[in-house]
């Protein structure tokens, strides 16, 4: 940040009058007694200086680093609230939108197991489950269809068998 990069700007400005210092000291071919201790004695009066202007960016560097970790852990607990969220909606939508249809499915097939075409599935929806709903119930009407002239024609044959046995025992009745 601004902060600092002023304080870094601010170092170097120390760390090259500095350092100039030190390779007067590290050069082996000086011959300059005066500048030797000049550079020695810059050394030794600016080194707390610059120690203090580096420990100056660091804390600035450790606020910053902070406040973003805040900012990352806020960021971080927003997302997996959104997540949880997220996850109980498609939770709530798939069990109204797909788990409860086929369990109804389910029921009223059940239903049908036991010979009973009076229940019909509620159509909400024109997608996939609404068009299995429309189907389902088509073949309630179908089987319902077919199992009432099942039971019609049983009893015409029921009757008809009943009409025959009488007759049958009329005429052995006539030959005894």
């Amino acid at each position: 940040t601004g902060k600092a990069r002023l304080q870094l700007e601010k170092i170097e400005k120390q760390w090259s009058s500095f350092n100039e210092a030190v390779e007067i000291l590290t050069d082996k071919q000086i011959t300059d007694i005066q500048k030797f201790s000049d550079s020695e004695n810059y050394i030794i009066g600016n080194n707390l200086a610059l120690l203090n202007e580096s420990d100056k960016l660091v804390a600035i560097l450790r606020e910053e680093s902070e406040q973003k970790t805040v900012v990352l852990k806020t960021i971080l607990s927003v997302s997996l609230l959104l997540t949880v969220l997220l996850a109980i909606v498609s939770r709530v939508l798939t069990n109204r939108l797909i788990v409860k249809p086929i369990s109804q499915t389910a029921e009223i097939m059940n239903r049908m197991a036991e010979k009973d075409f009076t229940q019909f599935l509620a159509v909400s929806d024109k997608g996939e489950i609404g068009r299995m709903s429309e189907a389902v119930n088509n073949v309630i009407k179908t089987l319902g269809g077919l199992f009432n002239q099942l039971k019609n024609l049983s009893g015409t044959l029921n009757s008809a068998s009943q009409e025959m046995f009488n007759s049958a025992n009329q005429i052995a009745k006539g030959w005894e």
